[in-house]
Formats: structure tokens, sequence, C-alpha cells
């Protein structure tokens, strides 16, 4: 495996200047394996930055080989020096690459007053303002190395679990009345549905419940109320959580305005993947075969690809049995590309309904397309169109959720 940086143009220490990086696996003879699917991962060091990474949904830092070759951009930092590129991949001989930055001799202009800068790596799960953030948690019981605080610490891989199972209760301080609009539950798990009642309170001792939930039997991902509500203490009682241990994820307390980016709650339970039969495509790359639409993972550059940018490109999914879908949630292939599609759903085979037509989305595109669809046994998405992406025009799709229940 080789790796290139291109360094025509000396590369300054700007702090902003970009150096593209691909990585090629080749042969012995150093020929490029243009068939290879090779998962690559990337490493910078020196003074540089790989751009993109820790951001799950880009994905640079592990990325699949396409056509042999993989990609991503180095920024440069604000001294100048040494960048090593490392690309390693299993089975293969490690590629490194290091070139020098020369000193920036120009003048920067003074930053003026603005809002204060985010994390990018980190975008995705700042959707909402959240009020309960890094704020006093507390519960009935905790599980070892699942405290209170890992439900208000805005990093979803982190939870509170309950030391046992259902009931439970969880709490959360916020340390003064605030006007909310919104509560948030991420859950652990989507393959429970979880029973539970939201109580506030002003002193800790007094609660008023502001969701009933005590008899939900939809699992979701993550439960959204709105709500209208002044208060200072919230108490999360789970009554009943199946075969799990009661858990959250991340709470959020939302101010009146302070909803906006937040995911949509899903429109239904998610489809088990035990009840996906089979996936078929009109035609799949090598590595890049159908039924990886159903492996769980969205990153960019995983799931299905067509074999050539032709259209139209189908994506057939058999169900084990029938059920009453309510929408479907796609992941595309590619960020930079835009997908016109149709959506049919069959409760035969043979005789196709349109759920969805014509509908265009970009890459960036992840939320639900609700629709209601009866004792369905196939869905067929169609790509008709896909536009954008620079040379790599495409159809893929790096995963799909669908929603229902069984009929």
């Amino acid at each position: 495996m080789v790796a290139g940086l291109l360094d025509r143009i000396r590369p300054v220490a700007d702090g902003s200047d970009v150096i593209p990086v691909y990585i090629k696996v080749v042969d012995a003879d150093g020929t490029l394996v243009a068939g290879s699917s090779a998962t690559l991962d990337i490493e910078v060091t020196g003074a540089g930055t790989l751009i993109g990474a820790n951001i799950a949904r880009i994905a640079v830092q592990t990325q699949k080989a396409r056509g042999g070759i993989g990609y991503a951009l180095i920024a440069t930092g604000t001294a100048s020096g040494a960048v090593t590129l490392t690309a390693t991949s299993t089975g293969l001989h490690s590629g490194h690459y290091t070139v020098r930055t020369k000193p920036y001799k120009g003048a920067y202009v003074t930053d003026g007053t603005h809002a204060t800068w985010k994390n990018i790596a980190t975008l995705e799960s700042q959707g909402a303002q959240n009020l309960a953030l890094f704020k006093e948690a507390t519960a009935a019981t905790a599980q070892s190395g699942h405290a209170p605080a890992d439900a208000v610490d805005d990093a979803s891989e982190s939870k509170w679990v309950a030391d046992g199972p259902d009931p439970a209760w969880w709490q959360v301080d916020l340390g003064a009345p605030a006007e909310l609009e919104q509560f948030q539950i991420l859950w652990e798990t989507d393959e429970t549905a979880y029973q539970y009642r939201i109580l506030t309170s002003d002193d800790g001792a007094t609660w008023t419940t502001s969701v009933d939930a005590h008899d939900n039997t939809t699992a979701v991902t993550t439960a959204v109320h709105q709500v209208q509500v002044t208060t200072r203490y919230i108490r999360v009682d789970i009554l009943g959580a199946g075969d799990w241990w009661p858990s959250i994820r991340e709470f959020r307390a939302v101010p009146p305005g302070g909803s906006g980016g937040v995911p949509p709650a899903d429109p239904g339970p998610r489809v088990a993947r035990d009840r996906i039969k089979t996936v078929t495509a009109s035609s799949a790359a090598t590595g890049f075969e159908p039924d990886k639409v159903f492996d769980g993972t969205i990153t960019f550059g995983t799931g299905w690809s067509a074999a050539s940018p032709a259209v139209p490109q189908t994506l057939t999914t058999e169900l084990t049995d029938a059920h009453d879908l309510a929408g479907v949630r796609i992941h595309w292939g590619k960020d930079s590309s835009w997908y016109t599609f149709d959506l049919q759903t069959s409760t035969d085979g043979n005789t196709w309904d349109t759920a969805l037509s014509g509908l265009t989305r970009s890459g960036q595109y992840t939320l639900p397309e609700v629709f209601k669809a009866p004792n369905v046994r196939q869905i067929r998405i169609t790509v008709t169109q896909v536009s954008g992406g620079g040379a790599q025009t495409v159809a893929g799709i790096a995963e799909v959720i669908l929603y229902g229940a069984p009929a």
C-alpha cells in the first residue's frame, strides 16, 4: 500500500492550507489493485490534522478503498514542520508519506466578535439546546461504570444503567427553575418499548406528572415530548423495560426555541433486522453487496453501491412476514450527491403500490420518510437519478431503516 500527498506546491503552516491525500492499494510491483475494497485505517501526525477525524458519519479515519484508492484531506497547523500520513490495512504492508510545511510569513486578521465556535467532531449530538447538560443527576440505583451523570454528558456512547430490573427512577437538578418546551430521552436500545413517566418539581419533594407513557408499546431510539412547563427538578420513572434493565443514554431538557435541528421521533417501531429475509439489487459493486444496507452501519462508503453509474438501479427487500409499514429512513451512500428515487411496496412480490414517488434528497438528508402501507412483504427502492458528487455519480445506500409492526 502506498500513500501520496500532492506537494508540488509546498503547503503553508497558516492553519488553513489543505493538502489532498490519496492512498493506493498496490501489488508487489507497485501496480494499482483496482478491484480492492480493503478497509484503510488512516492516521496523521505532526504539524497537521486529518479533516473530518472523529466524525463517525464521514468515517475518514477508517474507510473502504473504492477502485483500490482511498482519499482524505489534511489541514496544516500554525507551526511549520513535518506532517506524516500513515495508512494501514489488515493483511497489507502499511504506507507512510511525509511532507514538510513552510512557515507562514503573512499577517492574520484580528478575530472579531462572534458566537462561540463549535467542535465539528460533535455537531451530530448538538442538535438541541440542553439545560440538563452536565447538571447534577441522581438515580435509585446505578450499575458500576454507568453513573446517573452519564445521561447528561452529551455523549451517546455512555449511559446510565440501573443496577437491577425495572422499576427504577433517574433524576436531574437544573440548578434553578427554567422554562421548557421539550423533553428528549435517548434510550439505550430500540429493541424494547419502555413504559415510563416524566415528572417535574420545584422543590424535589412534590411532583407533577408532565408526560405519562405508562402504557407505551412503541420501541424507538429517541422519545420526544412537547411540553409547556417551568421547573427545576425532572425525574424519569421507568416502569417497564421488557428484558432490559432501565437505562438512558442521554436526557435533554430543551428551552423554548431550542429544539432546532433535533432529529424527529421515529414514525413507528423499527423493523427488527431478523425480520429481513432477503435483500437484492439490480447490480452491486464488489464489496458493496445489497444486504449491507441492514448491517447497522450508517457510515459513508459502506452499504450497497451499484456496479456502474447507469440508472435506474433498484434495491429490493423481502420481509419474513407481513408488516404494516409507517415509514423509512435512508442513509445515502455519498454526502455530496443528490438522489432521486421512488419507493414501492408489495404484498406478494407481483403487484406493487407506490408509497413515495420522485423524491430528491441530498446525501446528507437522514430524516424519516413517512407513509402508510399495510400487509407489506416486499419493499423496492428505485434510484432514478444521481447528480453531484464529482465524477462518481453512482447509486448507493449506506443503511435502510424500516418502521412498522407485524400485520
